[in-house]
């Protein structure tokens, strides 16, 4: 396991016992990959050596892809870029929202998420 977490919760979902970040842009890019993973995607993925990505559909584990990961983070961070702006973002905040707009950085929190989500074996 990768992180001091791999706790599955009572949803059978993934979750850190690290504290997580209060705001995506603010930090590194660990702590970014860490919000998505658990607070933008919910602990709904999770990567398994030899298996690849595998997700959580309420029920159990199943097989997922890098492209199904991909989409939901991509749709997770547009989603935390709206909700920041509705709520009247200062402007330095701004610029650093609009790097989650950027597709290239979006693959690399993607990379690093996997990382942090690496488990031996989940429950089914």
């Amino acid at each position: 396991m990768s992180e001091h977490h791999k706790a599955i919760g009572d949803s059978g979902r993934l979750r850190s016992s690290r504290q997580l970040p209060d705001s995506l842009v603010l930090g590194s890019d660990t702590n970014a990959a860490r919000w998505l993973a658990y607070v933008g995607l919910g602990g709904r993925f999770a990567f398994r050596p030899y298996v690849g990505w595998v997700r959580h559909n309420g029920k159990g584990w199943r097989r997922s892809s890098l492209s199904e990961v991909r989409s939901a983070a991509r749709v997770a961070l547009h989603a935390y870029y709206d909700k920041r702006i509705e709520a009247g973002a200062p402007d330095p905040e701004v610029v650093a929202l609009v790097r989650l707009l950027d597709v290239n950085w979006c693959w690399r929190l993607v990379e690093l998420m996997r990382r942090l989500v690496e488990v031996n074996e989940v429950s089914a």
